[in-house]
């Protein structure tokens, strides 16, 4: 439910009756995975999707149903060799969909502590529901702050209470589906240029809350940049100094301006930043490494650099070389060869670790 956050909380504020059936479990080859939510009002209006299309017709009708009875259901769904037509996955997986009825009448404790969690959520937060899924049909919803720990509410263990990813658990022999909606990841760009424009447009799409940032403020606007969640006129390892980044973000440094380069570099490295990519020639890199070591730079933090930047697929416009990039920081948050499908084996899909 909570992935669908921003469009869900204006059904809140207009108290519509509706149903969110979302992912909780995957067990081989599916489209979507955990937390990926598919929505619908008492009208039929729908939003949302769980796997690309072949069980959304089923859906609907099991969301209606769910808001007809006031009450919860959990549906798996897998291949279907008798019917093509099916409700089933082609693909050969099977996953697990938990079905919630949110009404403000008839489940109003449900309601209000779902419109929390989905307004913390459309704000940016984190925001968590918790469902108990009880025999008597009757979950329990319990909104979980990000640092608070639920053992004394619910007795749980600790791992549920710190950031825990979406998905269906067993506690004491309880049943619990987690549904988890963090804050976006974030990635800042140095360089006011068509390249960073690109970058940040690719970067939102994917799901980055993007920081754009240099000190020439004719260059350094929002009109450049309307994609960019912030534009920063500041001196780049200024702004590091004082605009620490988290261990899940990702520093792009577009400059190619000495002035910048170096003593950025240098910052960004020294950063907890998962990512720090530099743009260059080979030649400039070769040349960057050398000032960089001559700074002081030691060797584990250069293996962090990833320059030039982006992989290597063959871009040159600035749109190419955006869509390089975001696969690089894909590929590497999720540990994946980034070679082509045709030629590799296993899961398509990162496999999620709890």
């Amino acid at each position: 439910m909570l992935h669908l956050a921003e469009q869900l909380h204006d059904w809140f504020e207009q108290r519509r009756e509706f149903a969110v059936a979302t992912v909780a479990a995957v067990t081989g080859s599916a489209p979507r995975q955990p937390g990926a939510a598919f929505a619908i009002d008492r009208d039929g209006t729908v939003i949302g999707s769980v796997s690309g299309g072949c069980v959304e017709s089923a859906l609907f009708e099991l969301c209606h149903q769910a808001i007809d009875d006031a009450d919860y259901r959990v549906e798996t769904f897998g291949y279907s060799d008798d019917d093509a037509f099916a409700a089933g996955l082609t693909c050969g997986g099977e996953f697990t969909v938990v079905i919630q009825p949110y009404l403000p009448y008839a489940r109003s404790d449900d309601y209000r502590a779902a419109d929390r969690a989905a307004a913390a959520a459309a704000r940016g937060e984190s925001a968590r529901l918790l469902h108990e899924i009880t025999g008597s049909g009757q979950p329990r919803i319990v909104r979980l702050h990000a640092r608070t720990s639920t053992a004394s509410r619910l007795a749980l263990p600790r791992r549920l209470s710190a950031v825990t990813t979406t998905g269906l658990y067993d506690v004491a022999g309880t049943k619990m589906f987690l549904d988890v909606r963090l804050p976006r990841p974030q990635m800042v760009i140095f360089g006011s240029t068509d390249f960073a424009a690109a970058l940040a447009h690719a970067a939102s799409f994917i799901g980055y809350h993007v920081t754009v940032c240099d000190a020439r403020p004719v260059f350094t606007t929002v009109q450049r940049f309307p994609h960019a969640d912030e534009v920063v006129v500041q001196w780049p390892e200024q702004y590091l100094a004082r605009n620490p980044v988290g261990n899940d973000s990702a520093i792009c440094i577009l400059t190619h301006d000495q002035r910048f380069d170096i003593p950025l570099v240098k910052a960004a490295l020294a950063s907890p930043a998962a990512y720090v990519g530099a743009m260059g020639s080979r030649r400039t890199h070769e040349q960057r490494v050398a000032q960089l070591c001559a700074a002081g730079v030691n060797k584990e933090q250069l293996a962090k650099l990833r320059s030039p930047i982006g992989l290597d697929i063959g871009a040159a416009t600035p749109e190419q070389t955006a869509i390089s990039i975001v696969a690089e920081i894909l590929s590497l948050s999720t540990r994946r060869s980034a070679d082509s499908l045709s030629v590799t084996s296993g899961p398509i899909h990162a496999q999620r670790k709890v």
